[in-house]
C-alpha cells in the first residue's frame, strides 16, 4: 500500500508538472489530487525539489527501457533504427501529453537540478553519439547525405551571387530543439525584428538615434543601401519579411549571423529542400511539420504592405543579376506573386 501511495504521488505530479508547469503546482495541489494529507506526501518526498527529481528520473528510466527495446527490435538499416527510437520516445508522449510538458520544464530547472538530470541522461546521450559515430565510420549515413546533395544539384539549387554560385548544402540530419528552448528563441527573434523595424522607422523619420548621439548621421547617409528618397515618401519603411540566420556556437549560445531584411529567401530553399529530405527519409516513419502554410503568411505580409490599406496591392517578384539568392530557381505556389519581373520589365505588374 505504501508503495502504491508513492507511485500515485509520482503519477499525479508527472501529470500536473507536465500540464501546468513545475512552478505553477504546489505540494498542496498534488496532495489534494492524490487524496492524501500533505504530511503523507512529505513522508515520501521531503521537498518539492526531491519530488521533481524523482519524477524526471522516473521518466528517464522509462525512456531508457523503451529505447533499449526499440533498438534491439529494429533492423540493421540506420534510418530504420533511428525511426524506431523516435517512435519509442514519442508514442508514450502521445498517450500521455504531460510527458512532452516535462521536456519543456527541463529548460527551467535550477542549475543543481539540471546538473543531476544531465547525469541521468548522460548514458543515453553517449550511447546515441557512439551509434551515430559508428554509422558515419561505416559510411552509411554519409551515403544518405551524398544522395541528397546529388539530387539538389540535379535540381539546380544553388546559393550565392551570380559571380560565385555554389551548390546549396542541406544537412541530412535535422537538429532537434526542446520545445521550451525553441519557444524562447522564437520570442527573441520576433523581438529582434521589431527592434530592427523601429530602427528603420526612426532612421527615415525623426532620427532620434542621431539626436541621442548613438549613431553619427554620416554613418547613415553614407550607407550603401540607404535610400534618401524614402524620406520624402509618405509610407513607412519597414521589413515585412525577415530571414535571420541563426547559428549556434561551440559554447552552446545562439547568435544571429545575418538579419536578411533585404533578401530573405530561406522559404524558397525550404520549398525545394523539403521534398528531397522527405524522399531520403521515406519509410522511416517520421512525420515532419508541414511548411506549406508559411506561404500564406508570406502572402499576408505582402498584402499588409498595401499603402491604401485595402489589402489587395499590385505585387511583383523581382529577379535579376542583383539578387543574391537562388530564389528564381524555386517556384512559389500560385498566388504568392502575380508575375516574375526581370530587369527588362521595369513597370509594376498587377
Amino acid at each position: 500500500m505504501k508503495h502504491g501511495t508513492r507511485q500515485r504521488i509520482l503519477d499525479a505530479a508527472t501529470d500536473l508538472f507536465g500540464l501546468r508547469g513545475v512552478d505553477a503546482v504546489s505540494l498542496d495541489v498534488i496532495a489534494t489530487e492524490v487524496g492524501v494529507a500533505k504530511q503523507t506526501l512529505l513522508y515520501w518526498f521531503p521537498s518539492k525539489d526531491d519530488l521533481v527529481q524523482s519524477v524526471l528520473a522516473g521518466a528517464v528510466a522509462e525512456l531508457a527501457v523503451l529505447i533499449e527495446a526499440a533498438v534491439r527490435a529494429a533492423p540493421d538499416e540506420p534510418l530504420d533504427r533511428i525511426a524506431a527510437v523516435v517512435r519509442a520516445v514519442f508514442r508514450p508522449a502521445v498517450r500521455r501529453p504531460a510527458l512532452l510538458g516535462l521536456v519543456r520544464e527541463v529548460d527551467r530547472l535550477a542549475p543543481a537540478s539540471a546538473d543531476r538530470l544531465r547525469a541521468e541522461l548522460a548514458p543515453l546521450v553517449e550511447r546515441g553519439v557512439a551509434y551515430l559515430h559508428s554509422e558515419m565510420d561505416a559510411g552509411r549515413l554519409g551515403e544518405i547525405q551524398a544522395e541528397m546533395q546529388v539530387e539538389l544539384a540535379e535540381r539546380g539549387v544553388e546559393f550565392g551571387p551570380p559571380h560565385s554560385r555554389a551548390p546549396f548544402g542541406v544537412d541530412a540530419f535535422p537538429r532537434i530543439f526542446a520545445a521550451g528552448l525553441w519557444a524562447d528563441l522564437e520570442k527573441g527573434l520576433a523581438q529582434r525584428v521589431k527592434a530592427l523595424n523601429a530602427f528603420l522607422d526612426d532612421v527615415y523619420t525623426n532620427r532620434r538615434v542621431v539626436e541621442a548621439g548613438v549613431l553619427p548621421a554620416r554613418i547613415l547617409d553614407e550607407a550603401m543601401h540607404y535610400e534618401p528618397l524614402m524620406e520624402k515618401v509618405d509610407l513607412p519603411v519597414v521589413a515585412q519579411v525577415a530571414g535571420p540566420d541563426l547559428v549556434r556556437g561551440a559554447d552552446g549560445e545562439f547568435s544571429v549571423l545575418e538579419d536578411n531584411l533585404r533578401t530573405p529567401s530561406g522559404l524558397a530553399y525550404a520549398s525545394v529542400g523539403r521534398p528531397v529530405l522527405e524522399k531520403a527519409y521515406a519509410g522511416a516513419g517520421l512525420d515532419p511539420r508541414p511548411y506549406e502554410s508559411t506561404f500564406d503568411l508570406l502572402g499576408r505580409a505582402i498584402r499588409a504592405a498595401d499603402p491604401s490599406g485595402q489589402g489587395d496591392p499590385s505585387a511583383a517578384l523581382l529577379i535579376g543579376p542583383s539578387v543574391s539568392r537562388a530564389a528564381d530557381g524555386s517556384p512559389l505556389p500560385d498566388g504568392s506573386a502575380e508575375r516574375i519581373a526581370r530587369p527588362s520589365r521595369s513597370k509594376v505588374l498587377s
